[in-house]
């Protein structure tokens, strides 16, 4: 039997979780390049602005291994515009501002 250490050292090499958002993202990078664009940004979630979201190490893997296949990616920690989500927002249209953050793909 191998060690615990030994499966996910395993697991880590397979690369099964950032193929499979690799593959999740492949949809609208065609849709983008078919609209005649040459770079998409796809939205991972958003954070209050007081944060500093980073990328986890799928999503890291996922921008290496789209290098590697001739795209250029980079982590975007801000994109668009500040907003309130209305499940925040008070009678005021007050709340905290929250941002979008992704990863840009360009071709």
């Amino acid at each position: 039997m191998i060690a615990a250490k030994e499966a996910k050292a395993l697991y880590d090499t397979s690369d099964v979780e950032a193929k499979g958002l690799m593959k999740s993202f492949e949809p609208q990078i065609i849709e983008a390049a078919k609209s005649g664009k040459r770079w998409i940004v796809i939205t991972i979630g958003s954070s209050p602005t007081t944060q500093n979201p980073q990328p986890d190490s799928v999503q890291k893997r996922a921008m290496e291994l789209l290098n590697e296949l001739g795209y250029v990616s980079k982590w975007v920690a801000q994109d668009g515009d500040v907003y309130i989500p209305y499940g925040l927002m008070d009678d005021y249209g007050n709340g905290p501002m929250y941002v979008n953050y992704g990863i840009h793909i360009g071709w």
